[in-house]
């Protein structure tokens, strides 16, 4: 699991801006998660590279597993965690690892999943972008169908 973006960075006098522990951990454990899965990681690449993949733009899901208690309170009602300040570490090295930039990244979804174990899952797949008339035409679509008698 990533660290927090709250966590990931301290700052030394005369130094600057420095990486955690716990971000070098991650950082660390992401390197190994690559050496022992070399060839998933060049499918990857392959899939990527397919058909000028790579210079279309992709859509990157995050779903992180919580522990449910992490989740939720004894009486049903959801924890504070938020999960957004952990994606740019776990995007960062899943780029890095794959080796492309992730400008390609033009949409994503972040999601909390309960289970037994605290893992990320990440799916990649293509996306077509949208313009703002789109958009706007998407909203236009759905305050009209509200506006019809049934």
């Amino acid at each position: 699991m990533p660290p927090t973006s709250n966590n990931s960075y301290y700052n030394v006098p005369g130094v600057g801006r420095v990486a955690s522990k716990e971000l070098k951990q991650y950082r660390k454990l992401c390197s190994d998660f690559e050496v022992k899965n070399k060839g998933v990681f060049n499918e990857i690449r392959k899939l990527l590279a397919k058909d000028g993949a790579l210079h279309n733009h992709l859509k990157v899901d995050y779903f992180f597993t919580f522990k449910h208690e992490r989740l939720y309170t004894k009486a049903g009602q959801p924890k504070k965690l938020d999960v957004a300040n952990r994606v740019k570490h776990c995007q960062d090295c899943l780029f890095n690892s794959i080796g492309i930039d992730d400008k390609h990244i033009f949409c994503s979804i972040i999601e909390k999943v309960s289970g037994e174990n605290e893992s990320v899952t990440i799916v990649i797949s293509s996306h077509t972008p949208i313009t703002s008339i789109e958009l706007i035409g998407m909203f236009q679509e759905v305050q009209e169908s509200k506006a019809l008698p049934s």
